[in-house]
């Protein structure tokens, strides 16, 4: 699920609030005339900006002294917010804030082409390919005439599968196969800073209030600014001519730190909602100076080894390349801060083997669609591609026709001579695993569990004469087509043990083997 983001420009926060807002006094002198001249930065207008200082309604511009110390120069490169859910990998270039185009394919075509929808900040699903009585199935990509899951919108989702444009609505069949159902209790994200703990409730995303208090009395009383996504500082309950000083909740006559609007902040303390402006009274004790070189965090997802510079914090773009040309090109999603894979470049009846960097069918190409090795027909769980049988061709998979697995009518024609001649007995009970024959008689990958179980089953048949086929009602091995869980108890045969059934099951199972798959 793709959250439905306000999107906002992180890098407005305030970058030096009242530092761009008048001459700074380390970077202004007076001139003969008594106006400022801004010596160290970039005397833009009225205002003086120091050195690297970015420019305060787009952080695509920002102050270089050696290119222009009177107007704003171009931060190509810098990565950026340009506010667009269907944009990505956002960057400055030629002053302008832009992106790619946000890539919604799923790889599956049934459901037609996805496309991004800018107002509901979400990747949409297209028109489903598949005819009106039929509904795409997602897990196979095929259109189907039955819906095991839920067949919503001519689209056949899966038991608990999320909406893909709302996590607080899943697939529930056993409440409705036709509808979503609330997602309740699920986390989510409504997308606002000033929410936390955001959770699920009768299908809508909320979430409770950020508590923004620092435990501070006398700077006031903090709140949430949604537009800044940030913790602001309230209003000081200090008299005139006292400043409240942060380090020891009270209100003083004079501070060792920086007094800042109102506020005694200490040496070495950032300012609370810009991590890249700090107090240092040795620079000024009147205002922030920059953090520059500290660690910080711009806001954006895609972006890595965020670093404050001029009093802004930036990173650079995170790279989402695997080197591979043929599955497409990576790029970063802003939405989770995850890489997402490209389209592949390859054609249907191939597949990119990123091992090579090359487009080709190590499988199964079947019907003009290339299948990797193991992978089962999506049709026939009894279908399995198997290269080394056939590349053009669907196998017969282990589990329902490896060479080890044995007619019913194999057991049944021999076990009589089985029991006389290996053991003398007429039962399964007295067998010992291993004995006779052994699991040597396995072709590689076949085992009792993938080829089925030979068990005692209670009520059957046992052979006494394998000439007459005489049969008395007592108990028999029987097979279990692919079958992988215990044996069923016994429940009218409390004598035979766990062991006993265990020897029974192994020692059958080989004979069967060696009657079925001679050479084996």
């Amino acid at each position: 699920m793709i959250p439905q983001l306000n999107r906002r420009l992180v890098n407005m926060r305030p970058i030096a609030h009242s530092l761009v807002l008048f001459c700074l006094l380390a970077a202004c002198t007076p001139n003969e005339g008594n106006n400022p001249v801004c010596t160290s930065g970039c005397l833009i207008g009225t205002v003086c900006y120091p050195n690297g200082v970015l420019n305060p309604a787009n952080p695509c511009q920002v102050c270089r002294a050696a290119a222009s110390a009177s107007t704003w120069s171009n931060n190509d490169g810098a990565s950026c917010d340009d506010q667009l859910f269907c944009t990505t990998s956002d960057a400055c270039t030629g002053g302008v804030c832009s992106g790619v185009a946000r890539n919604c394919a799923d790889a599956i075509g049934c459901n037609g082409v996805e496309s991004c929808d800018e107002g509901a900040e979400a990747c949409v699903a297209g028109t489903p390919t598949c005819d009106t009585n039929q509904v795409c199935e997602l897990a196979s990509d095929a259109c189907v005439t039955t819906c095991t899951g839920c067949a919503i919108g001519g689209v056949c989702y899966g038991d608990g599968q999320v909406n893909p444009t709302d996590s607080c609505l899943v697939c529930t069949p056993g409440s409705s196969t036709t509808a979503w159902t609330n997602h309740d209790g699920a986390s989510c994200d409504d997308g606002l800073f000033c929410t936390v703990a955001d959770t699920c409730a009768s299908g809508i995303c909320s979430g409770g209030a950020r508590d923004c208090a620092d435990a501070i009395a006398c700077n006031g009383v903090e709140s949430c600014d949604e537009g800044a996504e940030a913790c602001v500082a309230g209003t000081p309950t200090c008299d005139a001519d006292e400043i409240c000083d942060t380090a020891h909740d009270a209100c003083v006559a004079t501070c060792t730190g920086c007094v800042i609007d109102g506020t005694c902040y200490g040496a070495g303390q950032l300012n609370p909602p810009n991590a890249c402006l700090v107090c240092t009274p040795g620079t000024s004790a009147s205002t922030w100076t920059n953090n520059d070189g500290a660690s910080c965090d711009d806001g954006v997802l895609c972006t890595v080894s965020d670093t404050c510079a001029g009093g802004s914090c930036s990173g650079v773009t995170q790279a989402c390349d695997d080197a591979v040309a043929c599955n497409g090109v990576e790029m970063c999603d802003e939405g989770t801060g995850e890489c997402l894979a490209g389209t592949s470049t390859c054609a249907t009846n191939e597949i990119c083997v990123e091992s090579q960097d090359l487009c080709s069918c190590p499988g199964c190409l079947i019907g003009g669609v290339c299948h990797l090795g193991a992978e089962s027909n999506l049709a026939d769980e009894c279908q399995v591609c198997n290269p080394a049988s056939s590349t053009d061709g669907w196998s017969i998979h282990p589990r329902c026709g490896c060479p080890c697995f044995a007619s019913v009518q194999v057991l049944r024609d021999n076990l009589a001579i089985l029991n006389t001649q290996y053991t003398g007995g007429s039962t399964c009970e007295n067998f010992t695993s291993g004995s006779l024959i052994t699991v040597g008689f396995f072709r590689p990958g076949c085992t009792s569990s993938t080829c089925g179980g030979w068990f005692l089953t209670a009520g059957s048949y046992d052979y006494d004469d394998p000439i007459t086929m005489q049969r008395t009602p007592r108990r028999q091995c029987a097979m279990y087509d692919c079958y992988d869980g215990p044996p069923p108890p016994t429940v009218e045969n409390p004598d035979i043990t766990a062991i006993q059934m265990n020897d029974c099951v192994s020692f059958l199972t080989a004979f069967a083997t060696e009657q079925a798959c001679p050479g084996f």
